[in-house]
This record gives C-alpha cells, sequence and structure tokens, in this order.
C-alpha cells in the first residue's frame, strides 16, 4: 500500500566483485539522498526533512515522495533522531500520569490536589482531590472523582479529552459537579441542563470538547448537527457511514483530515494518493468510501457549517473494499484528481480531505471506522530547476553592464540550480544584439548534457563572433522531468583589437625621475604616474619589473590614468614594465621606464642591548636614538656562549618616533622568548603600537592595526611553524607600502605574509622595546630576552633578513699546530681550550697535517675536551673538520661531538653501518634519542684526509652535511636540544656512557655560529 512508503529498509548492494556496500536507510539532504537512490536503485530517506507529521523519500527515478499525516506519528528526541508517538499512558517520576511517547508535553493528575491537567499553555482543574487513576492504554480512569461521578482523561498528540458518568440524579445535581464543568466544558450550563433533565437516564455520560494543539482531523455527524469532534468521541476513530447506533439511534458520520503542505511550495506534483487503515467495517461485502477536496477544519467544526463543502463535484476518488473480521487493511485513493488536489494545495500551504460513504441513504451499509493515526497523503514530486546563476563569459562575471572580451570564440558558463540536486541539461540561448536591452539580430541555441546540480555547465562558441558587435544569453536547465526558470541576460561586447599605443609613465612623487641620476634607495617605494596615451578605452595597467608585467592596477576612468607604487630591489639601474589593458583584456606593446636606485637605505635605529649597565643603551645607527632602559636585567646570556650580552625583562624606550609606520619599514631583532605572548618591539600611537614583532600563542606574530584604536582590526603574519619556547630565534618584519603586504621572517626564512585591507597610519609615539601599547596603556610585556635590535625607514629583502639571521662568528678554532703538552689552543679568541687528560699526547706534533703541510693530532681513541660549551645547538651552528681515519672499523666513531648528560647533541661522525660520513643532531638529551642524520654519498676511504663540514640550519629546519668543500646531503630536523656541556675532540656520548672514540688524524677543528652560505664551506676548504 502507498503508505508503507515511510518503512523504507536499508539494503546490500553486491557489485563487480567489490566490496558489499550497505545502502543507507537515509541522508541529511536531498542531493545527497538523491545520489543514492539512484546508485542503490531503491529509496532513501531525506533525514533532514523529517518532521512530526511529515517524511520525505528519494526515488530511484530522480524525484521524491513525501508522506504527510494530519497528525503527529513521531517524536523528536532529545539527542537526535525520531521515536513513534506512543500514547500509552504511564507515572513519572513525580508521580504524575503522561504519555510514554507524543509531542504533547501534557500530564494527568496521578491522584491528589493537584491540576488534573496541565501542558505548557494550559491548565485544568478540579474541584476536590482526585483518586489515584486506573491507567487504561491512553486512558486514566478517575473513579469516584466526585461522589457518584466518575471521570476519564484521554491524553491525545493533540489535546485531552475528558468524560464525566454521572450516575444518579443526586450526583448530577451538587455544586462541586456544576465548578467541574465550568472547568471542562464550553457550555457548562447546556451540560448541566441535559444532566438534570426530567427524562434524563443514569448514567449520563458528557464528554467537553477540549483540544490543545491544533484541529487537524475531526469528524461531523448529521444526527448531531452542532456537536464538534474535535475532542469528542473519538476513542473509536475516524467514522465514515451511515448506521444505527444501539441506544442513539442513527448515525451519519464523515472523516476529515487537514494536511501541512507548505513544504511543497512551488513543486511539481507529479502523483498523490491519500491512503488509510481500514479497521472496522459493519458490511462483508466490498464497498465505497469516496475521497472529497473540502473546506479546512478547526476546533469548531460541526456538520451544521460544514457539510456544504462535500459538493459531488468536490468528488476525488473512490475505494470498495471491507474488513469485516477487523483484520485490518489499506485503503488507497489515487487518481488525477487526487494528484491535481494536491497541486492545488502547494500553493494554499494546507489540503483538507474528507471521507464519506459512498452509499449514504442505506442504513449500516458503508459504515466503517479507519484509523486516524495511520492515514497519510502521499506525493511524489519534483523540484522545478530554478534559473541557473553564476552566468559569465571568459571568466567575466555577467552583471548589470555589458561586458567585454576580447575573443571571437568566447567560453560562456552558466551553474544549473535544483534543491533535488538531480543531473541537468543546460540550455544556451544566444545572439546578436542592436543595442543593450535591444532587439535580436540573430538567434541560436545549444545545450550542454549531464551536469550535476552544482557544478559548471559551460558552451564555448565555435562560430567566430564578430569585433565590435553586442551579443546576449541566458541559460535554463531541465532535470530530465522540468524546465527551470531562464536565468536573466547576460551581455557582452566582442573586441579583439588591443590598444594602438603603449602607455606613458612619469614620476608621481618625484623619488624616481628618469634622467640617468642616482635616487632613493633600494626598498624605498615611489608612485609612478601611467597615463592611455591617447587609448579611449584603456581600463587599466599591468604593471611590474619584469617583462611581461603582472600586477593590475585600474584607471581612475575609462582612458585616464593610474598610480602604481613600487619597491626597487636592487641597487643600480631598475626598469619598469607597464602595459594598457582595455575592457576585453587586451594588451598594448610595453612601455619601458628606466631609474637609477641608490644603496638601501641603513638601519635608522640598531640596538645592540649589550651594555654592562643603563639605564641608556645606545644607537648605533647613524639616527643615535638612545633607549632608556626602565627595569630589566642587562648582561644576561646572549645568543653566543661567551658573546655579546642581551636583555632579560623590563623595557626600554627612545624619546621619540625611529620609522615612519604609513610608509615602507623593517624591523628585526633576536628573541628568546620564555612565555606563550609578548611584544617584542613596537612603535606607539596614542591609544595602540602601529605594529607588533613577538609572539602570540605558538606562533611568531608580526602584526598592525588598521588604526589608532583599541578596537582597530589587525593584520596579522604568523608564522606556519610553531614558536620554540627557550630558543634564540631571529625574527624580521616588513611592511610594503606598495603592496600594503606584512612579512614575516624567521631565522631568515619566510614565514609567513598578508595583505592589509587599507593603507597604514603613522605612529608617532617612541619605539619601544620588551612589551607593546594597549588602549589601556602599557600591554603584552615580552618575557624572556632580547638583542641586536634594529629598524628601517624601507622594506628589507629576504636576501638582507637571511644574512642578518645567518651572520656567522667563529665561536671555536683548533689547529692542532702543537708539539706536546694537554691543551690544543683555541685561536678564534674564546680562550675555549681543548684539554687532553692523562699526560702529553702522544699524538701531538706529527708533521701531516692536510694538505702536507702543519702539524695535526693523532687522537688514538684519546679524547680532549673543552672546559664548557661552546654554542648553542638549538641555533644555527656550522662544525667542520680534516679527518683521517685509521681503517674503517665495525663501530661508529665521533670525529668531533657536543656533550649532554644521556647523548651528544650533535655528532660529526663516520657511521659505521652504511662506511659513511656523517653530521646528525639529537631531539633530546635522553637515552636513544630521535636523529636527523645526513650522509656522504661515497664511503668513507680511511688513511685519507677529508673535509668534512656540519651545518645546522633552524630556519630551514635542516641538517647539512658537505664533503671537500660539496653537499652531500640534506634532511629535515625539526628538533633540537642545548647542550650546556664541553666541545669533545675524538669522542661522542650515547646513553649515558662515553662512545664511539676517534682513531685517526683530526685536524683544523673550527666552529661557527650562524649558517655559512655555500660560498663560506668553500673557503673552510679551502683554507
Amino acid at each position: 500500500m502507498a503508505f508503507m512508503v515511510a518503512a523504507v529498509v536499508s539494503g546490500v548492494v553486491q557489485g563487480g566483485g567489490a566490496a558489499a556496500v550497505a545502502a543507507p536507510a537515509g541522508l541529511p539532504d536531498e542531493a545527497s539522498a538523491s545520489a543514492a537512490a539512484v546508485r542503490f536503485d531503491r529509496q532513501v530517506e531525506v533525514t533532514g526533512l523529517t518532521s512530526e507529521t511529515s517524511q520525505v523519500f528519494a526515488n530511484p527515478g530522480g524525484t521524491f515522495t513525501a508522506v504527510l499525516a494530519a497528525r503527529p506519528v513521531r517524536v523528536r528526541q532529545p539527542g537526535g533522531g525520531w521515536a513513534p508517538v506512543d500514547s500509552t499512558l504511564r507515572r513519572d517520576a513525580g508521580g504524575r500520569v503522561a504519555a510514554t511517547m507524543s509531542p504533547l508535553r501534557a500530564t494527568l493528575s496521578g491522584g491528589g490536589t493537584g491540576p488534573l491537567f496541565a501542558s505548557r499553555d494550559r491548565t485544568l482543574t478540579w474541584p476536590r482531590a482526585l483518586p489515584v487513576p486506573a491507567l487504561e492504554g491512553d486512558t486514566a480512569v478517575y473513579r469516584e472523582a466526585l461522589p457518584g461521578v466518575d471521570l476519564t482523561a484521554t491524553l491525545d498528540v493533540d489535546g485531552v479529552a475528558t468524560a464525566l458518568s454521572v450516575k444518579s440524579r443526586e450526583a448530577a445535581g451538587t455544586a462541586e459537579l456544576a465548578a467541574a464543568l465550568r472547568t471542562l466544558s464550553p457550555a457548562p450550563d447546556a451540560d448541566l441542563a441535559r444532566l438534570t433533565a426530567a427524562d434524563a437516564v443514569y448514567p449520563a455520560v458528557i464528554a467537553p470538547a477540549i483540544t490543545v494543539g491544533a484541529a487537524n482531523w475531526t469528524m461531523i455527524n448529521e444526527r448531531h448537527p452542532d456537536q464538534s469532534y474535535s475532542s469528542y468521541d473519538r476513542g473509536q476513530g475516524a467514522k465514515v457511514g451511515y448506521v444505527e447506533q444501539s441506544g442513539d439511534g442513527w448515525e451519519r458520520y464523515r472523516s476529515i483530515w487537514t494536511f501541512p503542505m507548505e513544504n511543497l511550495r512551488g513543486k511539481h506534483v507529479l502523483r498523490a494518493w491519500f491512503s488509510s487503515y481500514l479497521k472496522h467495517t459493519y458490511s462483508c461485502a466490498d464497498t465505497w468510501t469516496d475521497l472529497y477536496l473540502v473546506n479546512s477544519v478547526n476546533a469548531g467544526t460541526t456538520w451544521a457549517n460544514h457539510w456544504g463543502s462535500w459538493p459531488w463535484s468536490s468528488y476525488l476518488a473512490g475505494a470498495n473494499n471491507s474488513d469485516c473480521r477487523d483484520a485490518g487493511r489499506y485503503s488507497e485513493w489515487g487518481d488525477d484528481k487526487v494528484t491535481k488536489a494536491a497541486q492545488d494545495g502547494t500553493g494554499w500551504g494546507t489540503l483538507t480531505l474528507g471521507l464519506r460513504a459512498g452509499d449514504e441513504g442505506t442504513i449500516n451499509t458503508g459504515w466503517k471506522k479507519f484509523d486516524e493515526n495511520r492515514t497519510a497523503l502521499s506525493v511524489e514530486y519534483n523540484s522545478y530547476p530554478q534559473a541557473p546563476d553564476q552566468l559569465s563569459v571568459e571568466g567575466k562575471a555577467c552583471g548589470a553592464q555589458p561586458l567585454y572580451v576580447g575573443t571571437t570564440s568566447p567560453t560562456l558558463r552558466a551553474r544549473p540550480r535544483d534543491d533535488d540536486g538531480q543531473i541537468h541539461d543546460t540550455y544556451f540561448a544566444r545572439g546578436e544584439r542592436e543595442s543593450p536591452g535591444g532587439r535580436f539580430v540573430t538567434w541560436e541555441s545549444t545545450f550542454v548534457p549531464g551536469i550535476p546540480a552544482g557544478a559548471v555547465a559551460q558552451y564555448r562558441l565555435a562560430g567566430p563572433l564578430a569585433d565590435g558587435k553586442l551579443y546576449a544569453f541566458h541559460s535554463q536547465s531541465h532535470d530530465g522531468i522540468d524546465p527551470g526558470e531562464k536565468s536573466a541576460y547576460c551581455e557582452f561586447y566582442v573586441d579583439v583589437t588591443r590598444p594602438h599605443a603603449p602607455p606613458a609613465i612619469t614620476t608621481a612623487d618625484g623619488r624616481y625621475p628618469a634622467d640617468g641620476m642616482v635616487h632613493g634607495g633600494v626598498g624605498v617605494s615611489g608612485d609612478f604616474t601611467l597615463a592611455a596615451a591617447g587609448v579611449a578605452d584603456v581600463a587599466g595597467y599591468l604593471v611590474g619589473v619584469a617583462d611581461p608585467p603582472a600586477h593590475f592596477v585600474p584607471a581612475t576612468t575609462l582612458g585616464g590614468t593610474a598610480t602604481a607604487g613600487v619597491t626597487p630591489e636592487w641597487r643600480g639601474t631598475n626598469t619598469l614594465y607597464v602595459r594598457s589593458v582595455d575592457r576585453a583584456g587586451n594588451q598594448s606593446t610595453t612601455a619601458q621606464y628606466h631609474f637609477r636606485v641608490g644603496s638601501g637605505a641603513p638601519p635608522a635605529g640598531h640596538w645592540k642591548l649589550d651594555e654592562a649597565a643603563g639605564p641608556t643603551l645606545a644607537d648605533t645607527a647613524e639616527g643615535r636614538q638612545p633607549a632608556t632602559l626602565s627595569g630589566g636585567v642587562l648582561g644576561a646570556p646572549g645568543r653566543l656562549f661567551g658573546g655579546p650580552t642581551a636583555l632579560a625583562g623590563g623595557t626600554a624606550a627612545t624619546a621619540g618616533p625611529v620609522v615612519g609606520t604609513a610608509d615602507s619599514f623593517s624591523v628585526a631583532a633576536w628573541v628568546r622568548s620564555t612565555a606563550p605572548a609578548g611584544t617584542a618591539v613596537t612603535q606607539e600611537g596614542a591609544q595602540v603600537g602601529g605594529f607588533a614583532l613577538g609572539r602570540a600563542g605558538d606562533r611568531w606574530v608580526f602584526s598592525m592595526p588598521q588604526g589608532d584604536s583599541g578596537t582597530a582590526a589587525r593584520s596579522t603574519a604568523s608564522s606556519a611553524v610553531p614558536a620554540r619556547q627557550g630558543v634564540w630565534t631571529h625574527l624580521a618584519g616588513t611592511y610594503d607600502s606598495a603592496t600594503r603586504k606584512l612579512t614575516l621572517y624567521v631565522d631568515g626564512r619566510h614565514a609567513g605574509e598578508v595583505v592589509t585591507p587599507s593603507e597604514s597610519w603613522a605612529a608617532t609615539g617612541p619605539l619601544v622595546l620588551g612589551r607593546g601599547r594597549g588602549a589601556a596603556g602599557p600591554a603584552d610585556p615580552w618575557q624572556g630576552e632580547l638583542a641586536d635590535v634594529q629598524v628601517w625607514p624601507r622594506r628589507i629583502y629576504l636576501s638582507e633578513v637571511t644574512e642578518l639571521a645567518n651572520a656567522t662568528t667563529p665561536v671555536g678554532e683548533w689547529l692542532f699546530e702543537e708539539e706536546s703538552g694537554v691543551t690544543a689552543f683555541d685561536t678564534a679568541g674564546f680562550g675555549r681550550h681543548v684539554t687532553f687528560p692523562g699526560g702529553t699526547h702522544p699524538g701531538w706534533g706529527r708533521r701531516e697535517g692536510h694538505g702536507g703541510t702543519g702539524r695535526s693530532i693523532h687522537t688514538g681513541g684519546r679524547p680532549g675536551t673543552t672546559q664548557g660549551p661552546v654554542m648553542r645547538s638549538t641555533t644555527g651552528f656550522a662544525v667542520s673538520a680534516w679527518v683521517k681515519l685509521d681503517q674503517l672499523t665495525p663501530g661508529w666513531q665521533a670525529a668531533v661531538a657536543g656533550h649532554g648528560s644521556r647523548t651528544s647533541p650533535f655528532f660529526l661522525q663516520y657511521a659505521a653501518t652504511s662506511r659513511k660520513w656523517a653530521f646528525a643532531v639529537t631531539g633530546a638529551d635522553v637515552d636513544n634519542p630521535v636523529q636527523h642524520r645526513a650522509y656522504s654519498t661515497g664511503e668513507a676511504v680511511p688513511g685519507r684526509w677529508t673535509h668534512l663540514v656540519g651545518v645546522h640550519d633552524p630556519g630551514a629546519r635542516q641538517v647539512r652535511l658537505y664533503v671537500d668543500g660539496q653537499l652531500a646531503s640534506t634532511v629535515s630536523a625539526p628538533t633540537s636540544w642545548d647542550s650546556t656541556g664541553p666541545l669533545v675532540a675524538g669522542q661522542g656520548r650515547w646513553n649515558g656512557a662515553d662512545s664511539d672514540f676517534w682513531f685517526g688524524g683530526l685536524d683544523d677543528v673550527r666552529v661557527l655560529a650562524g649558517v655559512p652560505t655555500d660560498l663560506e664551506i668553500t673557503a673552510l676548504y679551502q683554507q
């Protein structure tokens, strides 16, 4: 039967030897459910459209079926999902009586003095304490609720129905019964008159009508034309027909349902059918029951005010059946009239249908009872496709004004739309027009098949269109069932004629005139005026420092000028390349503008922060703007052991601004962070800092607010890689006023960028180190150390940033030219001598240094150590040495290594397992740590001097090994750690024990803080 469409069962589809795939019972939206229905060839529920009264199913043929109930048949569960209505009464934890599962949030008295009935917006009282009720299905029976009066209350999904059984005339005459009727009955006086009439027969039953929800199902009865059945006489189901009732004479009933249609508004109804569960007939012979389209109903609907809406012209369909043994069966009414009524109902918002006996004149013959809760209207429908959107020509979005395209064979695009997610044939109709919005001169159309809803259909016009002509097209889609709406027209001109002259270029601000003289400097922006040179339809200009230029700058008006900002990146002659571009995208030939640029401006301020005492911190740049210290500690350990010191805590500020933040500028600093937030450098405005370089959460940041206000939006360039707490890190931030771009560099590498939505503003307060500025005053203090802060009145470039971050400093050098003793002296000047314990080392003084000259040492497994650490192994560093193995051994050997508690932070070594040279950095001072190791390409050669350089590059997060001046390999190194132990020549440390002893020659060991360039590596090799 049609109503059984609600019982959709998931299944399994086997295909092509592949694993079985279960067909889903439901999916949340129309598109996915429809796709699954087609794939698995079965109905799939659209769970997102399920409600108390409706379910929607996607059909394999691409349509949908809505199953609508007049009354709630399911209830939303707190955790999601639905459960069927169950009106069986139960006692709740509070002692009241409620339905097991009902959308009506209501309770009945469980006995006592509380209200008889209570819902969210309605309460019914009783004049005295009620007895504990007997629960019979959906009905509570209160025996002797008043002396001689039994009360029943039935909870339904849309209200409560009460009935009073008055057993005697004495009971009918009490004041308490009169009070009860005033609470329960809309006509208490009439009810009381019936009960006390002289001819009243007892027990007398009266059933006041009370409905809390919508009255979407009711009956009418000709025998009692003024009786409403919205909450009366509903316990036996929906009655239909002419019957002789025992004790009441004849009755002629009709039943009526109102179905919700609002969610089908605008849909195309393909088929509709009404179904109801027949649970009783008087006759075993099949009889007709007819379906009518009738007027809507409410709580006051009666025979008297409704029977006139049942003319024969409202007849829709008939069903001929019986159920004399009350076994139960579905009846169905469906034909073209039902379908038309459903289509009309989509525009009305509701549809009201009624059942009556086909023969209402013969008593008992057509008498039937239907289950009002198993009655449904099923509607198969299709959604009309909407008008396609996202129309474009050659990638240009259509709008109110005609487009211009630079090809005679443009590609038209449109996106079909459909709520159901169907596959569409998409039509393109186009032609030439006399004028915008005018008459078509030509017309043709085509269609593109098989476009899913939401995808874009495109069609390339094959025949050449005419240059200078106006064309228009619109689009429409068809989902295989219905055509959709047509889109609006999109007009476009064809223009394949390029601008006949290149643009004119002049300096706009006088900073870079084309006079052959040197002006400005690298990183200093200049503005240039671009003019159309008499070409009337120039829409803008392509600008760049390379040909072809790529950056588009729109003209102020058609054929007008534009101003382009350019920031030169190199010293000497620079060339600006510009092309005019018309509305169709046609480009002119390239104009060139040559101008000479001076060296980049030096820093406007440079504070090394290596003073022994304050409060004045020197500015070593030309600006000579010292900073005044407030709090903090000078002389804190810097990034180099034994090198320049740093500022720990506190703040320092200049007397006034150092750079103009409305123009291009840059800032850089060495920082060590000990907290997840803080500003290292800012320049103050009245309420906020003009920029902030520092840390926010686990990211390094360079940010600028869009105005001098505590509520201004902030543009922030953030690092993609998390900040490493407690590790010295080089930060640099640049702002390019020509492009409004903020760029952040971390350890010499590009880390993040963002374009600000508007031009910057001038922060005219002091430059401040060690904190930020908020609307309430100083804010965001830096926790950790600062060193080597610099600012520039220009943008600095990656090559400059890399040089700042990676600049090398020799922090240890041992040439092993000694002839005897226990000490190899540090010629780098830091006094970090290597001592070989145990008396004069027998390996001294060998005249077999690398290259055949000088001396070297043969360690023979007897290592030497420095007094303490040489460099920070979390920062950039390089270790180089000339090495000569005695022989290839089965054990690992370390020529140079650091020492920790459990392991070495790095090893420059011979790797026994591969017989290759290697450089490794460990991830932590633990047993069996993660190792990031780079290997040589070939095996180590014993008895031959080989030059090794190991490089740790934290900016690139890499470890590199160079062999004899050439890069051998590179590996990723995301982790490292700082050791406070010594540097060791001829030994490593592993799992808490000395290991990897070196047997062979060792010469010219050098350690550099920083990351050397390839040229520096070559110099080390050739040294």
